[in-house]
């Protein structure tokens, strides 16, 4: 059963270490243990200790509390609710860190202190933390981010994805969410995202509340942004909420209905000689502001609201 040592009521560490060699079960609260050490542990109750770890495989069924760091160097499976609590006291950001992937059995997993994830995170309903650096793909029903992220795989989730501080992507990142509060954004940013130089995509709409910066692809199926976003290339398929200057070495296209909140720029480069660095392929509706085409905007659809327009080279064709 991957134990050999079994306990079947409560641990009590009295202010010593505790360490495991066989594998240890746990049907009881352990408490009381400045540094838990073992090579494999299946906990059903809770784990109080100064320090925890694993560096086998672990099964987790109840919440676990640390004054100090904890690893699970192995994979990791949960079979409760779980809420991993501790101290970061290397500075690196994640008081918890899991070496391997994390299977969450359909259970919530919530992080205080921050946590580092070095496998795929898969089958939690709700993922709760104040700080994550993922290094590969996380699968869940909701994404809740108090702090910032460090980014570094795919996010898919079933409801919506909330980051509210800043955002940075380490690889090519798509989020996926489904949207169920009607607003229009699946994934919500509540601060900056800085892609450093990867792509970013965006299925089930993205709101950004703050700067987007060094995006290669920036591709969605809608956008709601406040600020100003730089890319390569810029492309949304859907309709698009315009609140801040929009920045490409490359072309960007719109496809869907353009609704302005601010006063914008869209500067671009014609990569495909036609003209137009900037495509819109429906309407462009300015609520009442200024829009500045830098590189050549191509028009499908009426143009309305503006207060000034200001262009390098049009294409209109409608009014």
């Amino acid at each position: 059963d991957g134990e050999a040592i079994d306990f079947g009521s409560t641990v009590a560490g009295g202010g010593n270490t505790l360490t495991i060699s066989g594998g240890g079960g746990f049907a009881g609260a352990v408490s009381g243990v400045t540094t838990f050490t073992a090579d494999h542990i299946d906990t059903e109750s809770t784990l109080s200790a100064g320090t925890v770890s694993v560096s086998g495989t672990s099964d987790i069924g109840g919440n676990v509390t640390t004054t100090g760091e904890q690893v699970y160097t192995g994979a990791v499976t949960q079979t409760a609710n779980v809420t991993y609590t501790g101290v970061d006291t290397d500075a690196d950001g994640e008081a918890i860190d899991f070496g391997s992937t994390v299977a969450g059995g359909g259970n919530t997993l919530t992080i205080s202190g921050g946590g580092g994830f070095a496998g795929a995170v898969s089958a939690v309903t709700t993922f709760t933390a104040d700080h994550i650096d993922t290094e590969s793909t996380l699968s869940a029903g909701t994404v809740s981010v108090s702090g910032t992220s460090d980014i570094g795989g795919d996010v898919t989730t079933t409801g919506e994805q909330v980051y509210t501080g800043a955002v940075t992507q380490t690889a090519n990142v798509t989020y996926t969410g489904v949207d169920t509060d009607a607003d229009g954004e699946a994934t919500d940013f509540g601060s900056t995202v800085a892609v450093g130089g990867n792509t970013l995509t965006i299925s089930g709409g993205g709101g950004f509340a703050g700067a987007v910066s060094a995006v290669t692809t920036f591709a969605a199926d809608h956008i709601d942004t406040e600020s100003t976003l730089s890319a390569g290339t810029v492309s949304v398929s859907g309709t698009s909420d315009i609140g801040g200057d929009v920045t490409t070495t490359g072309e960007q296209v719109y496809t869907g209905a353009v609704t302005q909140t601010a006063n914008v720029t869209y500067t671009g480069v014609d990569t495909d000689a036609d003209g137009e660095a900037i495509d819109f392929g429906s309407t462009v509706a300015g609520g009442g502001n200024t829009l500045t085409i830098s590189g050549g905007g191509g028009f499908a659809g009426a143009v309305s609201g503006v207060t000034t327009f200001t262009a390098d080279h049009i294409d209109t064709e409608s009014t």
